[in-house]
């Protein structure tokens, strides 16, 4: 039967002892405070509008622009970002100075 190797500790100061962090919590410890949420009680909360930096384009928060190569996504963003940076229209939405 072969020997598994014992794992080496080392420590990022010479000379000073290794002290193990605290084990994480695990991701699924059913003790969270979100509880499930059927699709009815969902239907009928009620949500802030969403805010958009480029009307009808881009919300705040995350925004993924993909598509096949070379169709101009770099120089699209490059115009929101320019947009947004000076005020002024981008796809036809006009966009308020970004401060």
């Amino acid at each position: 039967m072969a020997q598994i190797p014992k794992a080496r500790v080392t420590t990022s100061e010479p000379g000073k002892p290794f002290v193990p962090s605290p084990l994480p919590v695990a991701a699924n410890d059913n003790n969270s405070k979100f509880a499930m949420i059927d699709a009815e009680t969902l239907l009928g909360m009620k949500f802030a509008p969403i805010k958009y930096v480029i009307p009808g384009y881009v919300a705040e928060g995350l925004t993924l622009l993909g598509g096949r190569p070379k169709l101009g996504k770099s120089w699209l963003a490059l115009d929101f970002g320019i947009v947004v940076a000076s005020g002024g229209q981008s796809l036809g939405a006009e966009c308020e100075h970004s401060t």
